[in-house]
């Protein structure tokens, strides 16, 4: 049997620029040392490829501030070092104009009484410390019963906002056609500037291919099931509705399974930082309930592990009952396209063209056997 230390070894040695750009983020969440980072800073780097990954990931906040705190530039390239600093600055304005319109977004909904919930991390950044460490391209998520439509699309209107189909539309409309017998998707985008609003009627979307394993009914009843469980967060007086710890939890794990198919970096992150701030809050009884109602827990397995591993966190008991059942022995061959699949965490663009044929040959690759390689490195960690 290899070792996993192998493991680590083949990724280091070969994957330069991944594993440079994976010791930043570890070290922004405490989980390595400036040496170790600075070792990997005195490899010869691929700078072209490190920017890339970088920007293709939506790291950019991320890796450029933990680079500032820790005074890394002498590390860098002047040349690559000049647009860091040019690409921070209008990074920082463009994220002090999102909050801005995002907070009045918020408070506008309230005045008007329309029904919502804050989705995602932007109502807990300030105390999971994640304020100076946004993605630059961010969007407002909220979800709204789906009787509350027709009123939050006629205030975005008002406000100055156009209706996009898709993220690729560059044409927005100023109305919708036969708006009161209008049926919204899942979820339905509307933009101003460089501001983006996403109004959800359900967690995620609904894919024709994978609706036997998660059809728009067990979509509709997961939405409604994570809606009931809120906690309030008050925001300039009014009280604003957010997920749970244990619903926030679960609603990216959705959202990176569903939409992104375990391949978002920036994602996995956000979610870890949730999980090492909310550990002791986060109800995993109940979690493990719901998953194997929803019949989702074998994915909801892989996510904590891809969550865990990928930023080789240390793992917490309640998590280790969900790594015993699914340990097989594994091969040569095996470890190596293990180290591989590492690489490809942080190639989401090439692992995954857009389009759903493409996402559903993504799903076939994260096999049992797939999850057997993950658990086999866990339990090592776990001893």
């Amino acid at each position: 049997m290899l070792n996993n230390k192998i493991i680590s070894y083949i990724y280091q040695n070969i994957f330069h620029e991944e594993y440079l750009i994976e010791q930043l983020l570890q070290l922004s969440i405490g989980n390595c040392t400036k040496i170790d980072v600075i070792r990997q800073f005195k490899i010869r780097q691929n700078w072209g490829k490190v920017m890339r990954l970088i920007k293709e990931n939506q790291l950019e906040n991320i890796i450029y501030q933990t680079i500032y705190k820790n005074h890394f530039e002498k590390y860098i390239p002047q040349d690559i070092l000049k647009k860091i600093n040019v690409d921070n600055l209008v990074m920082q304005y463009i994220i002090s104009l999102q909050k801005k319109e995002f907070e009045g977004i918020i408070i506008n909904f309230s005045k008007k009484r329309i029904d919502f919930l804050v989705m995602k991390t932007f109502l807990h950044k300030k105390s999971l410390q994640l304020d100076a460490i946004s993605k630059i391209r961010n969007d407002l998520d909220l979800l709204i019963p789906i009787h509350q439509f027709k009123r939050a699309v006629k205030l975005l209107f008002y406000l100055g906002y156009k209706y996009y189909p898709d993220h690729y539309e560059k044409k927005g409309k100023s109305s919708i056609e036969e708006i009161d017998f209008y049926i919204p998707q899942s979820q339905e985008i509307f933009k101003k500037n460089e501001i983006s609003i996403e109004l959800h009627t359900t967690i995620v979307d609904t894919f024709d291919y994978f609706k036997e394993t998660f059809s728009l009914h067990d979509n509709q009843i997961i939405t409604e099931c994570l809606y009931k469980d809120h906690i309030y967060i008050n925001k300039k007086n009014p009280r604003i509705k957010v997920f749970s710890p244990t619903s926030l939890l679960i609603s990216l794990f959705l959202h990176s399974f569903i939409q992104h198919n375990f391949q978002s970096s920036s994602s996995l992150y956000e979610a870890f930082v949730i999980l090492k701030k909310y550990n002791k809050e986060i109800d995993w009884q109940k979690i493990e309930k719901q998953m194997i109602v929803w019949k989702l827990n074998q994915y909801f397995i892989i996510y904590v592990i891809l969550l865990h591993d990928f930023f080789s966190g240390q793992y917490d008991k309640n998590i280790s009952t969900y790594l015993h059942n699914y340990h097989k022995k594994l091969s040569f061959k095996d470890r190596i396209i293990y180290s591989y699949l590492r690489y490809k965490l942080l190639h989401p663009s090439k692992f995954l063209v857009v389009g759903e044929k493409e996402k559903e040959w993504t799903w076939a690759i994260i096999s049992n056997k797939v999850l057997g390689l993950i658990m086999s490195k866990i339990r090592d960690n776990l001893r």
